[in-house]
């Protein structure tokens, strides 16, 4: 079997975007619960709607599928099991400029989901580009074990650094993030109090912003 192309890692934000799925059995529940998690607002088309879908915040259009349904939409998914169906849902997500997956239909995806799990902030993803998601799930879990409650509380601590930085108008470049992080996860992995962590991220910050006056000179 070909290897498809390598693609694009990207995280999508969804949140306030329309979101199309047809289809309406229980792989069409399943991503269009996973699209409503990440803010989107979701639209489904289809004739039978499961009691999945039907247990969803969705609109539900009960009809045959018209490529109109496209318009303004940013993101599709064509979960009908109908491989004639979600060809032209692919086709017209095309010919429109939007992003359509069709599940196990590689030559029919404009992008692919990787196996994930999540730690607050922390996302840790793995794609086979759709080859084998068995395997990517595989690994996803074998992975995460790397993720807690303290790599999310971390994560928050970093980001409210740059934030912290970025309001004082230091510059973010050329500051050892990576040792600052690396510190906090060995921290956290003894089991150091959130208290304890943050001040020691106001030690570094600290020492950041005297580094931010010499780089901004």
């Amino acid at each position: 079997m070909e290897r498809p192309e390598p693609s694009y890692p990207v995280g999508l934000r969804l949140t306030g975007r329309r979101c199309l799925v047809v289809g309406g059995g229980e792989l069409a529940a399943h991503k269009a619960a996973g699209l409503l998690a990440a803010g989107a607002l979701v639209t489904v088309v289809t004739e039978e709607p499961g009691a999945g879908l039907c247990a969803l915040e969705v609109q539900l259009i009960k009809r045959r599928y018209r490529p109109t349904d496209l318009q303004g939409c940013w993101l599709a998914f064509a979960a009908s099991g109908s491989v004639t169906l979600d060809r032209a849902v692919f086709a017209d997500a095309e010919a429109a400029g939007i992003w359509c997956n069709v599940p196990d239909d590689l030559a029919a995806c404009a992008f692919y989901l990787p196996a994930i799990a999540r730690a607050g902030p922390v996302s840790l993803a793995v794609s086979s580009d759709g080859m084998s998601p068995a395997l990517s799930s595989l690994l996803r879990d074998e992975l995460a074990v790397a993720l807690s409650d303290a790599i999310a509380q971390v994560a928050d601590i970093l980001g409210e650094t740059r934030q912290a930085l970025r309001a004082q108008g230091r510059p973010l470049h050329g500051l050892a993030w990576r040792e600052f992080a690396s510190e906090l996860v060995e921290h956290a992995r003894r089991g150091t109090p959130l208290a304890e962590l943050s001040q020691c991220a106001e030690r570094w910050k600290a020492r950041a912003s005297t580094l931010g006056d010499v780089l901004a000179e």
